[in-house]
């Protein structure tokens, strides 16, 4: 079994707070019912509307973006690195909206998990801390010169949260996936362990029966041995059908567990595409935007 260690944070609590901002975000609308996460039409309604609303101001920037120079194409590039990354953010934004019934599954899923949740590892609390730490100075950073612009104020309020959502959902995969692995380990530890307690408990009454039929009873005579044959064959033949129902148990487990990681894996793999385009484009322009420095200074 998997035993719960003392932490401040773990993983089930992680799991909720990034819900939680996710539904701040537009992306969970999802309200708790008796137990079972439900979607709320009400909630989604919101989200499509706020999505939409990201996505005009996406494309609304993008077309207001100077003309693209090859003559300067270090600055064209940082003038268009805002838009692409919350292009590549509103993308899989809108998957996780519309996938939302895949994912309620996945949540009703977790919530009926009875395994002790892990604590959350102190690599994940560090870069959890940089990235609030980056989130702050992003939010000050653009937040200069919006008190009399609304549309400036929104364009950077897209921006935040398209920010903020890369890191969020990466993590909340990252939080799903260690929750379900947990699952499958106390799955395969508590089937496992009936099988070979099964298993020893037939063994025990195997030796037992048979040591009795060798090695005889002073006082025994064969209607006593013919008497301890059958309750040998009934031994037997019960322990055989108890470690079948293990087997169909555990069987049931394994189809279960396929379906779960299917439906994980169809859910997130437009969203684990976009991160890892949304990474790969942000390592690039950062460089880019350092040679750019590096060349104006000279």
């Amino acid at each position: 079994m998997i035993h719960k260690k003392q932490s401040l944070v773990d993983q089930q609590q992680l799991f909720a707070w990034l819900l939680r901002y996710l539904r701040i975000l537009g992306l969970a609308p999802y309200v708790r019912v008796d137990g079972k996460y439900k979607k709320s039409q009400v909630l989604h309604g919101l989200s499509v509307s706020w999505r939409v609303i990201a996505s005009v101001l996406t494309f609304v920037a993008i077309l207001a973006s100077p003309k693209f120079a090859t003559s300067d194409i270090f600055y064209s590039l940082s003038q268009y690195w805002e838009p692409v990354m919350c292009l590549t953010s509103g993308i899989f934004s809108w998957h996780l909206l519309m996938s939302s019934t895949r994912l309620i599954r996945i949540l009703n899923c977790l919530n009926l998990s009875k395994t002790n949740s892990q604590p959350v590892g102190f690599v994940t609390l560090v870069i959890f801390g940089i990235h609030l730490i980056t989130l702050g100075y992003v939010i000050v950073a653009h937040s200069q010169g919006v008190e009399n612009d609304w549309l400036h104020l929104i364009s950077a309020l897209n921006f935040v949260t398209n920010y903020s959502l890369n890191f969020s959902s990466a993590l909340f995969l990252s939080i799903v996936m260690q929750l379900f692995t947990s699952e499958f380990c106390n799955i395969a530890d508590v089937q496992l362990t009936s099988i070979f307690i099964n298993s020893y408990s037939r063994d025990e009454g195997l030796s037992s029966s048979l040591s009795f039929l060798v090695l005889g009873s002073p006082t025994s005579d064969n209607d006593q041995a013919t008497k301890r044959k059958v309750q040998l064959y009934k031994q037997h033949g019960c322990s055989a059908k108890l470690s079948k129902n293990s087997l169909d148990r555990i069987r049931r487990k394994l189809i279960f567990c396929n379906g779960k990681v299917s439906l994980i894996h169809s859910h997130f793999s437009m969203t684990v595409f976009c991160i890892l385009a949304y990474e790969q484009l942000n390592t690039v322009m950062i460089v880019l935007y350092a040679m750019y420095q590096e060349s104006s200074s000279s």
